[in-house]
């Protein structure tokens, strides 16, 4: 059986952090002020409940993908 070719855990890491910044910034400037009276616990929650769905299933796919379309993988020989 053959196994895919693995990639650097970098580009993991890379597009994680690409989806996570600017997401998480809007987020930020976005409910900056209902949020405000909230303990930071609480505001913390609130803003992972919806961070960590939205990066997993629609954003760091995405980021992987152009990614390896952008920095295609050196082929093993």
């Amino acid at each position: 059986m053959k196994t895919p070719p693995t990639r650097p855990p970098f580009r993991q890491v890379l597009a994680t952090w690409l989806a996570l910044y600017p997401l998480l910034t809007l987020l930020l400037w976005a409910f900056a002020g209902p949020l405000a009276q909230l303990a930071l616990p609480v505001r913390t929650f609130v803003l992972t409940v919806f961070l960590v769905p939205v990066l997993a299933y629609l954003l760091v796919p995405r980021v992987v993908r152009l990614l390896n379309w952008s920095f295609p993988a050196p082929e093993k020989h």
